[in-house]
């Protein structure tokens, strides 16, 4: 796409070319129950349920260790900013 009469085009492009054209050169990810972003694509389409409840997806007790983890550090910084702030 050209851009319109007497518009000045940035150093760099092609006057064919738009300075606002996005391109988006590639995509990658973790997809469920998926192997690529096309089988991913096909699932959606067709409706598939891609919800998994087995241990693929985590251990809930250590999910349960990371949350006590988390909360014993939160804890240890508001403490200290108690302390430590005037």
């Amino acid at each position: 796409m050209a851009p319109p009469s007497g518009q000045v085009v940035p150093s760099g492009l092609s006057p064919d070319e738009n300075p606002e054209d996005v391109v988006i050169a590639g995509m990658a990810g973790r997809f469920p129950e998926s192997d690529n972003i096309y089988q991913f694509r096909d699932n959606l389409y067709n409706k598939v349920d891609m919800i998994t409840q087995d241990s693929r997806r985590w251990d809930i007790g250590e999910l349960i260790i990371w949350f006590l983890i988390f909360i014993a550090t939160f804890n240890s910084l508001i403490k200290y900013f108690v302390v430590h702030l005037d």
